[in-house]
C-alpha cells in the first residue's frame, strides 16, 4: 500500500495501478521508463553516427546523384563542378597537411 502509484495513460486515458504500459493500449505510462528508454535510443543513434566515418558531405552527394542526371546538359555541368569540387578538397588538403608539417 506505500508504493501505490496511479498513472494516467496519456493515449486512450486509461488508469493503471502500478504498471509500467497502459493495459488497455500497451502505451508506456511510466515517464521514468520512457525518458530511459529514449536516453538508450539516443545512446545507440549516436553511437552508429560515430562508427560512420565515412559519412559524405551534402555537397559531395548532391553532385554525384546529378553527375547521372538523364538531361544531357545538366550531367555534364555537374560533372563540370564536381571536378572543381574535387580540386578545392585536394588544395585544402594539401595545405592542411603542409600547414601540419609547418606546425610540428
Amino acid at each position: 500500500m506505500v508504493n501505490e502509484t496511479y498513472r494516467r495513460c496519456s493515449n486512450c486515458g486509461e488508469i493503471s495501478l502500478n504498471e509500467d504500459y497502459c493495459p488497455n493500449c500497451g502505451n508506456i505510462v511510466n515517464i521514468t521508463l520512457k525518458r530511459e528508454l529514449e536516453r538508450k535510443e539516443k545512446v545507440v543513434k549516436r553511437q552508429k553516427a560515430q562508427a560512420d566515418p565515412q559519412k559524405k558531405s551534402a555537397v559531395t552527394l548532391f553532385l554525384e546523384n546529378v553527375k547521372d542526371h538523364e538531361n544531357l546538359i545538366i550531367r555534364y555541368v555537374a560533372r563540370f563542378f564536381y571536378s572543381i569540387w574535387l580540386v578545392v578538397i585536394a588544395i585544402g588538403s594539401f595545405l592542411a597537411l603542409l600547414f601540419g608539417y609547418i606546425a610540428a
